[in-house]
């Protein structure tokens, strides 16, 4: 193995950034080529925009009304390894999300939240991969230095508790720029349109004054925002 590799490269995260960036020049191509390190963490990026491509073509293909929603050859999808990359997605995606979404089935009235299974698929239009776990579902998707992670508490098959979080992989300080924005689209995904709505105004309004924690009550949920220096989280539960 080569010193470089041994010791790393210093020039591995501008590579990092290049690549997600998509401007990298021959002179980037040929470092990454000698270069262990950087070959390997160039991987990692493509694997990931990979999977996130692929992800929203997945739920895209599932859409009835065609003409709602991007095609599959037109469609562009920002990277998400990036808490700006996971914004600008969000941004893109925000259309196709609303308006696609159907009401929930059901006997009863359908409340602030959205049924389970409406909810996957506008998670994976923002990269998350749900899986089941005991009373609900766990949706998250792993950056190369964050972790997005939406988790669902269903009753009846309808979901009455969310809890959105973006934490750091390592503890170390969390780049929480445009952090307010992807919950709101998180919280989005799993709330009817208008509650939603009120969701994301209150996140815009509440966000430059929460350092650690803050609360509300809307009309048919509660909001709970708290973050530290590693993570912040959003919890919503039907009141």
């Amino acid at each position: 193995m080569s010193e470089r590799a041994l010791a790393g490269c210093r020039r591995t995260s501008g590579i990092v950034r290049v690549l997600l960036d998509g401007a990298e020049t021959p002179a980037h191509r040929s470092h990454i080529a000698g270069c262990a390190t950087c070959r390997s963490a160039s991987e990692r990026v493509a694997r990931f925009d990979r999977g996130l491509v692929a992800a929203a073509a997945e739920v895209i293909a599932t859409i009835p009304a065609p003409d709602m929603a991007p095609s599959r050859r037109n469609l562009k999808v920002a990277t998400m390894a990036t808490l700006a990359g996971a914004v600008a997605v969000g941004v893109v995606m925000a259309a196709v999300i609303i308006g696609t979404r159907t009401p929930p089935t059901g006997s009863g009235p359908p409340g602030a939240f959205a049924s389970v299974a409406s909810v996957r698929g506008p998670l994976a239009l923002l990269g998350l991969v749900c899986g089941d776990v005991p009373g609900g579902e766990v949706c998250q998707s792993t950056a190369l230095d964050h972790t997005h992670r939406v988790s669902l508490t269903e009753a009846g098959g309808r979901v009455v508790e969310v809890e959105a979080r973006i934490e750091s992989n390592d503890g170390e300080r969390l780049d929480k720029r445009g952090a307010e924005q992807l919950l709101a689209r998180f919280a989005a995904a799993a709330l009817a349109p208008d509650v939603g709505a009120a969701t994301a105004r209150w996140l815009q309004d509440a966000w430059p004054s929460c350092d650690s924690g803050c609360s509300t009550e809307l009309a048919d949920v509660s909001l709970r925002l708290a973050q530290d220096s590693s993570s912040v989280s959003l919890v919503l539960r039907e009141r």
